[in-house]
Parts: structure tokens; C-alpha cells; sequence
């Protein structure tokens, strides 16, 4: 069964979801958080944050939709088949050393907050990596272009992030 593209991208984006602070909750202790709206100003939004939802969106992992459903994800990007695919690969191997790292970590006995540390840490480096791999080892310029392109315009306006 096919699903119309927009229902498609509704589902996949879901997970972000996670990383967008409910308007209506309560604050914590402290000044008021600001939302970004990157519909409204994608470049306010981090590219750091960016990559993450894009690579956690088409990984391969539990739950992850199929193959050619996460290809589609990358719609009106340019790129083609084979650079999909790399895409898709590089955020699932990323995914794949996201997950080791967290286990190693949480069986590190550390504190709350130093584990917290630890794996935004490791989180960003094992992303910094992938993707430093794909624009200079596994993309021509012109395919790196598309694919920063896309995370700029596209990824990016459908983040809703609270700082």
C-alpha cells in the first residue's frame, strides 16, 4: 500500500515532535524559553539539529519505516537514487553508533548529568563525522550542494525547537 506523499512526511517527521517544547507547558525555573519556528526562520535553526532529525528520520532502525518510504523523504532534493542511498546508509551506521555509544555510556555509572554530557557529546561528534564523511568522501560537489540545499531549506522548515 502506497501513502500520499503528505501523509508520508507527517509520519516521518513525528519523531521531531520530541525535540519541541509544548507552548502551552509550564516553564521550568528561569527565563522564558524562545521558540524557533523554522518555517518561519529556518536560519535560526543549527545545522548540528538539523542533521540530527534528518539522520533520525531516515535511519534504519526499530519501528523506521521501509527502504523506499525514507528515499521519498528526500524528495525535491535533487539527488539521485545512489546519493539517497548513501544518505540513508550514513544516517543508520550513524544511528547504529549512536546506540552503541549510549549503552556504553549508560552502563558507565557516571551521574545524570555528566551521562547527559557524555551522549549529547558523543551525539554530535558521531554526527560531526558522518557528516564530514558524506560532503567530502561520498558526494561530487554538485551532490553535496543539493544535500545541504535540502537540510537548509527543507529539513529545517519543519523544525519547531525551544532554546
Amino acid at each position: 500500500m502506497r501513502l500520499p506523499y503528505a501523509i508520508l512526511c507527517a509520519l516521518l517527521a513525528a519523531p521531531w515532535a520530541c525535540y519541541a517544547q509544548r507552548q502551552d507547558q509550564p516553564a521550568s525555573a528561569g527565563p522564558p524559553r524562545q521558540v524557533i519556528d523554522g518555517s518561519v526562520s529556518p536560519e535560526s535553526i543549527p545545522d548540528n539539529i538539523a542533521w540530527i532529525m534528518l539522520f533520525h528520520v531516515l535511519a534504519d532502525r526499530p519501528g523506521a519505516p521501509d527502504h523506499e518510504s525514507r528515499s521519498l523523504f528526500l524528495n525535491g532534493s535533487g539527488l539521485s537514487d545512489v546519493e539517497r542511498n548513501r544518505v540513508i546508509f550514513a544516517a543508520s551506521d550513524a544511528a547504529e553508533r549512536i546506540r552503541a555509544m549510549e549503552k556504553e555510556v549508560k552502563k558507565s555509572g557516571r551521574s545524570m548529568d555528566e551521562m547527559t554530557l557524555a551522549l549529547r557529546g558523543g551525539r554530535d561528534a558521531i554526527v560531526s563525522e558522518t557528516v564530514t564523511d558524506l560532503l567530502t568522501r561520498q558526494f561530487d560537489y554538485d551532490g553535496g550542494e543539493k544535500l545541504l540545499r535540502y537540510l537548509r531549506t527543507g529539513v529545517k522548515q519543519g523544525i519547531r525547537m525551544s532554546r
